[in-house]
């Protein structure tokens, strides 16, 4: 026999087939035949790349092939997206049509974007940190320059307390976003350094029988105190101790006057090569001896 003809055999549909008998076989037979769809996941998917955050949905330019032949979307194809717009996981499905059945999920990564410019200042006992909100961030981690964690913030801005006086820290910044419990983060910021000064103490007075204690919050990274005395408030103040170690965070002044009003401030020093550094003074404080 020999195949005479096809009809309707390109396209998915109901195609057929005449069949002619040949040496010593005559008459001819037409056969039915149905072509089924292609699975489109049969075929080849490139031009897929992560994208950056913009304020705005993202989109691929997807490049779907079978054998090297390429597909065109709305012919063989749809496209349908979702979660496309923020950062996080974004996917593509790709569903045959015509010629092609079956879909196709594809997924893809939306990434914050980059860390802003960040400033750093040193105070007292902290270092502040601010910066420019980044689009689509919902917090920013902040880090030394080790790479270790120092703490999150949803603010543009960022207190590192607690740290020792006239010492330099470094930082980084970078902005994350949390999506099915998952944590997404942008580039870091560059790296920055700021020196903190020494905080100006916080005293307070307990006053006793022809004495006052004079006592004061500690401050890190200090190398001590000295303590001065007046009998009024804005003039006349005598230095009349040195705490030498920075753990000692009391005194007390004796041989006072009694029923005498007394002005006491502390200030706060530390030993850099040789020489002291002083913080601020405290504000005055006063009490009557007893």
């Amino acid at each position: 026999y020999e195949i005479e003809s096809y009809t309707n055999n390109i396209d998915v549909g109901s195609a057929s087939v005449i069949i002619k008998g040949i040496n010593g076989y005559d008459g001819e037979v037409t056969k039915q035949f149905n072509i089924i769809p292609r699975s489109i996941t049969q075929c080849s998917f490139t031009n897929i790349v992560d994208k950056v955050y913009a304020g705005r949905a993202t989109s691929q330019d997807l490049v779907v092939t079978d054998a090297g032949r390429r597909l065109e979307a709305g012919r063989d194809y749809t496209l349908a997206y979702a979660d496309n717009a923020n950062p996080g996981i974004a996917t593509i499905e790709i569903s045959g049509i015509n010629n092609y059945g079956g879909a196709r999920t594809i997924r893809y990564l939306i990434n914050v974007s980059n860390m802003t410019a960040v400033r750093a200042q040193g105070y007292g006992d902290y270092v502040e940190l601010r910066w420019s909100a980044v689009p689509g961030a919902q917090g920013y981690a902040v880090y030394d320059l080790n790479n270790k964690l120092i703490g999150k913030t949803a603010a543009l801005t960022y207190r590192h307390s607690g740290l020792d006086a006239l010492t330099e820290y470094g930082y980084k910044v970078r902005p994350y976003i949390v999506s099915n419990r998952t944590t997404y983060y942008g580039g870091f910021s560059s790296s920055l350094r700021a020196t903190t000064k020494i905080a100006r103490p916080v005293v307070s007075l307990k006053a006793g029988k022809k004495k006052m204690r004079v006592s004061w919050k500690r401050i890190k990274g200090v190398s001590g105190y000295e303590i001065y005395r007046s009998t009024k408030k804005s003039k006349g103040y005598q230095k009349i101790r040195t705490a030498g170690r920075v753990s000692i965070t009391s005194y007390t002044n004796k041989k006072l006057a009694s029923k005498t009003k007394y002005y006491y401030r502390v200030r706060a020093y530390k030993v850099v090569n040789g020489r002291k550094i002083y913080s601020s003074y405290s504000s005055p404080k006063s009490a009557k001896a007893k």
